[in-house]
């Protein structure tokens, strides 16, 4: 090939820019555009448990392969529990950017912490993620916080109702738990949490600044941190929790005997190193 000679270095330099002009690249992705928009739900509806709805998303591009649908029930405070438990959902799947979710009474919560009763439950969001992803632009959460109704967590009569735990679950020492009730109406006020070692033939209160009354910010709600020990009340000394697998909780109306108004787990849990 013949090789070009120019006069001056001014000419070289146009005739690079012209030879170059032709040549073109695709922009690059703009890496601060949401590449995930959640379309349903939106936040503020009420959802009957046993009933079906269509979670739906979109994505940008061919930015995001893969993606989990989760679900809080705590306005996304704690962990989110994967709805679609049979694996990521991928473009290729004909069922893409849709998941149908039978609305359900209780969930299974992460890391083999058991399941949670919902009963009426005004906290809740949906998510839909890029698989593991933390970056918020590959996150799409409901704007609003929406609400699951069941027919009737009160049964037999029963005016508490345990939320969580309800048996099962293996806590370990110095992990926090939520332990979480309703109420029907108002006819619970103050309630005492409490916990026994032995299947439930001791029972010793946890909330030892006293009773948790239902003007309180944290009602329905209580933080335990697990403890290796437990101090029992009436001089009985201190229990060793530790490999106990014969823990309950309970949660009682202030003092009282009747049976309506105490909710205990309905199996036993097990603590943990």
């Amino acid at each position: 090939m013949a090789a070009f000679q120019f006069k001056s270095m001014a000419a070289a330099l146009l005739a690079f820019s012209i030879l170059g002009c032709n040549k073109t690249t695709s922009p690059a992705p703009n890496s601060s555009e949401k590449q995930i928009t959640l379309l349903y739900p939106r936040g503020g509806e009420t959802f009957e448990a046993g009933k079906t709805i269509v979670i739906k998303w979109s994505t940008k591009g061919m930015m995001v392969d893969a993606v989990d649908v989760e679900f809080s029930l705590d306005d996304g405070k704690q962990e989110w529990a994967t709805l679609n438990t049979d694996g990521a959902i991928r473009p290729t799947d004909s069922d893409w950017g849709n998941f149908s979710w039978t609305v359900t009474d209780s969930l299974e919560l992460p890391s083999s912490q058991g399941t949670i009763k919902l009963a009426n439950n005004s906290k809740c969001r949906i998510r839909v993620r890029q698989f593991q992803a933390k970056d918020s632009l590959q996150i799409s959460t409901t704007p609003e916080v929406f609400t699951v109704t069941i027919l009737d967590p009160f049964v037999g009569g029963k005016q508490i109702a345990l939320l969580y735990p309800l048996g099962g679950e293996s806590f370990k020492v110095g992990q926090t738990v939520q332990i979480k009730w309703a109420v029907k109406g108002n006819l619970v006020n103050n309630v005492d949490v409490e916990l026994s070692p032995n299947d439930g033939m001791i029972w010793t209160t946890m909330n030892q600044t006293g009773s948790i009354d239902p003007t309180d910010s944290n009602w329905g709600n209580y933080s335990w941190i697990v403890t290796d020990s437990l101090e029992q009340e009436a001089g009985q000394g201190n229990v060793e929790l530790v490999n106990n697998s014969k823990c309950r909780i309970r949660v009682r109306q202030y003092s009282t005997g009747d049976p309506n108004k105490i909710a205990i787990t309905e199996k036993t849990f097990t603590v943990l190193p």
